[in-house]
């Protein structure tokens, strides 16, 4: 079973994704490892699947390929 994704146009559900995000990005204490060591090829093979079936992030493919390029 495949789900996709959709925009949705209720606010609070918009910012409660947003907080999320924006909690995952903040490094929390001083031993924060930098994205460049956890960036593996597990992680690169998740990026390529769920480009190619998220339509939400489908549209930044840009960027991954740019990623794949240097490795």
């Amino acid at each position: 079973f495949m789900g996709t994704i959709g925009y949705s146009i209720n606010f609070k559900v918009l910012a409660l994704y947003s907080d999320m995000i924006g909690a995952y990005q903040q490094p929390l204490n001083s031993n924060h490892i930098p994205n460049k060591e956890i960036f593996d090829n597990t992680l690169l093979q998740a990026i390529l699947w769920l480009s190619i079936h998220n339509s939400y992030l489908n549209s930044y493919t840009t960027i991954l390929h740019q990623k794949l390029a240097k490795t």
